[in-house]
């Protein structure tokens, strides 16, 4: 016999031939687990709703999607799920290395050996972990970042400006030359000892206030608002 005749025959014996069919998630009943248990929704199919439809990541279905289900082996308890229209989450492995999680609460991108992100929209907070190097580029921004509320560095090295001490030190240098400023104005000029009185003055308003010279301490590590950590 062809395989056209054992068609025919299966027809006119009214076997059933479970087609690929389109249907409508209603809900997700349980997501797929670590060990490979597929997960399960919830379908309308051909106006009849069906449960314990299995589907897999990489997404999860959010009611309302569109889908393909397919029926394993001809049997109807084997309905899988596949090409969802809308997306309530994203979850897949990339080479056992990266693992990447996104939905509408925030996102994680974690490998294992580069650097770690997680955003989490219920706190507002972006999380960077296990990076060995961290390279910021800020050029979309001009070169300014604004930072509304408590800033805090941790207990690594970062070598940087006191900008406190600098502040003292500037207001030093300015007190300094504001006072060798107005001896040069005030200082009478004696035409006949050639300078000298004029020039003593001016001595004399520098060594009463020198220019002060760089802290030693205005470059410090470990900062917070500016000052270095005890």
């Amino acid at each position: 016999m062809s395989v056209a005749s054992d068609l025919v025959s299966l027809f006119f014996s009214e076997f059933t031939i479970n087609w690929a069919t389109m249907a409508t998630v209603v809900r997700v009943q349980e997501e797929p687990s670590d060990s490979g248990k597929p997960g399960l929704l919830t379908a309308t199919i051909n106006g009849a709703n069906k449960e314990d439809v299995r589907w897999f990541w990489p997404i999860k279905p959010a009611p309302g999607s569109r889908c393909i289900v397919l029926f394993g082996d001809n049997n109807v308890s084997r309905a899988v799920a596949i090409g969802f229209t809308k997306v309530a989450k994203i979850k897949s492995k990339i080479a056992e290395l990266c693992e990447i999680e996104i939905d509408e609460e925030g996102f994680k991108i974690d490998h294992s050996q580069l650097i770690s992100v997680f955003g989490k929209l219920n706190e507002g907070k972006l999380t960077l972990k296990n990076g060995p190097i961290l390279e910021v580029t800020l050029d979309s921004i001009q070169n300014k970042v604004d930072v509304k509320g408590k800033l805090e560095i941790g207990d690594s090295t970062i070598p940087a400006v006191d900008t406190n001490a600098l502040e003292i030190w500037m207001n030093q240098v300015t007190a300094s030359l504001q006072a060798l400023y107005t001896a040069i104005q005030a200082t009478p000029t004696t035409p006949l000892d050639g300078g000298a009185s004029y020039k003593a003055g001016l001595i004399a308003a520098i060594a009463s206030l020198p220019i002060p010279t760089v802290p030693p301490d205005l470059k410090v590590s470990n900062l917070k608002y500016g000052k270095p950590t005890t």
